[in-house]
């Protein structure tokens, strides 16, 4: 289990993935655009599973410059997650990629994110990124997301506990499969080709 001290160091491979977020303020479930502001790595207390925090700030409609928070667990069921992120930012996803550069390689990325509400037994109702609820800009297309002013939900000021990532909800999306990089090493992976 990786310590707070080794954490910076943690690799995904994505050889190792698994076919298969967030908290703060509570919203009408949909999709948004958002602009990232910050990605650190983190650990979990509770199982010492590495994973990156995300702060993402909503750029327009009722929830304009409100910020919500998702956490990915790096976890090879969740590897899909970095691939969707890190695509959904119009970055390339190398085979081998440790959580800073992930973060660096983000911040500041304008996409979309897909906001669903996570029901729990013995919690109280949350807004979370869907479970590969990153969408490239050119890849997104308005439907019936528009939102209503009669369906505000009521900030949830309950603090949220560590947890790794539930099972996916049930939604069908195809992503790309890694393309193997050159044998390179890591150090020198430059954030322009994430």
């Amino acid at each position: 289990m990786p310590s707070k001290q080794n954490v910076d160091d943690f690799i995904i491979d994505f050889k190792d993935e698994i076919e298969g977020g967030g908290g703060g303020i509570r919203v009408k479930e949909g999709t948004y655009q958002v602009r990232i502001l910050g990605a650190k790595p983190i650990v979990s207390e509770e199982k010492g599973t590495p994973g990156l925090e995300i702060v993402f700030a909503f750029k327009d409609g009722q929830y304009k410059g409100k910020k919500i928070t998702d956490r990915l667990w790096a976890t090879p069921k969740a590897y899909s997650r970095f691939r969707t992120l890190l695509e959904a930012c119009g970055k390339r996803v190398p085979a081998r990629v440790n959580l800073v550069k992930i973060g660096d390689g983000v911040k500041g990325s304008t996409l979309y994110i897909e906001i669903g509400d996570e029901v729990r037994e013995g919690y109280s109702t949350r807004s979370r990124v869907t479970f590969n609820g990153f969408i490239h800009p050119d890849d997104y297309e308005p439907g019936d997301d528009d939102e209503d002013e009669d369906d505000d939900i009521e900030p949830d000021d309950d603090d949220e506990e560590e947890e790794e990532e539930p099972a996916p909800k049930a939604r069908k999306t195809k992503t790309k499969k890694a393309q193997p990089a050159d044998d390179e090493d890591l150090d020198d992976l430059d954030l322009d080709d994430l």
